[in-house]
């Protein structure tokens, strides 16, 4: 197995942004603050079994976990972001 850039760093990176910001857009509807934990780590198992499992064909079980660190790393980043502009 050779290392491909996109695999290991691109990919990983655009999906824990695209999670961010759908985060953000559903922060809008109202939704209570002890809920977006769920939705970071459900959002990050879609888009880990979507990308890693479907679409790099790295297995489906590859996909859920990398999925949970998806939604884990867009939450850490979020709040460390708002923790250090307090």
């Amino acid at each position: 197995m050779d290392f491909n850039l996109t695999q290991s760093l691109i990919t990983p990176a655009t999906v824990v942004g695209v999670i961010i910001s759908l985060v953000q857009a559903l922060k809008n509807f109202d939704i209570n603050k002890k809920y977006i934990h769920l939705i970071d780590i459900t959002l990050g198992i879609f888009f880990g079994v979507l990308m890693d499992g479907v679409l790099l064909k790295q297995g489906l079980l590859t996909g859920f976990f990398n999925g949970i660190v998806y939604g884990l790393s867009a939450y850490g980043l979020y709040s460390g972001y708002k923790n250090l502009m307090k």
